[in-house]
């Protein structure tokens, strides 16, 4: 009798807390890292929109305040932010506590942030947290990486379609595919643009059984030093 009273309760416990869960969920559906990468052209305001999507998926009405944090950004950068609200002065990274963003069951939030590189490429890294006013537990945060970069001009050589990366996902090498006659290095980031490996293209096949699984960038340039092209590559 005991026993069966005890599973009865941890049964009800489960139970409640999966509904209680159900009943207060925020979900970014961005993928995590969301990763853009783009050529800027050196002008005063290079600029990219990202959109990024939160769902109340529960049962209660939610207050939904949003933040980014610079997680490693370069100084010129900044960015503007528009939520279901209001469009933003740059440089505004917190909602404002009097002006939430109101969802009831499946309703979404639409965030447009534009960044602003202003002709400094690099890489960006931004967390963009989404929370209920009234409790911040409920939250969700996407980590987005952006990397920005000049526009190369070749001779024909090599073409931006005409080289990448296989298998991809890869487990302990990866090669080069297409056109990469023109490629004299390859350097391996990750995914906050610390470079991790410097590879030679005499070499066939090039290793990365060693390293933890996620999202790294391999960065293509020729004999000159100059920035050929920039690939996503998964290590699984």
């Amino acid at each position: 009798m005991m026993k069966r009273l005890l599973l009865t309760l941890v049964f009800t416990a489960v139970l409640w807390v999966g509904l209680w869960a159900q009943s207060t969920a925020l979900v970014l559906l961005n993928d995590d890292p969301d990763t853009i990468v783009y050529e800027i052209s050196g002008a005063v305001y290079d600029s990219r929109d990202i959109s990024i999507y939160a769902v109340n998926v529960g049962q209660e009405q939610l207050k939904v305040l949003w933040k980014v944090v610079d997680v490693s950004v370069p100084d010129e950068w900044g960015f503007v932010i528009c939520d279901n609200n209001l469009c933003y002065s740059e440089g505004v990274n917190v909602c404002p506590e009097d002006a939430p963003n109101v969802l009831n069951r499946n309703d979404t939030l639409k965030v447009k942030m534009t960044t602003l590189n202003k002709g400094v490429p690099a890489t960006g890294v931004y967390d963009f947290i989404v929370f209920d006013k009234a409790n911040p537990s409920i939250s969700d945060t996407v980590r987005l990486v952006i990397i920005a970069k000049k526009t190369v001009r070749t001779t024909g050589v090599l073409r931006a379609p005409s080289v990448g990366v296989f298998p991809n996902p890869a487990t302990d090498y990866f090669y080069l595919k297409g056109s990469a006659g023109a490629v004299h290095t390859i350097e391996l980031l990750n995914i906050v643009g610390e470079r991790l490996r410097l590879y030679r293209t005499d070499q066939n096949a090039f290793y990365i059984g060693d390293l933890h699984n996620g999202v790294y960038f391999v960065r293509l340039r020729d004999a000159s030093g100059k920035l050929l092209r920039v690939l996503r590559l998964r290590k699984k």
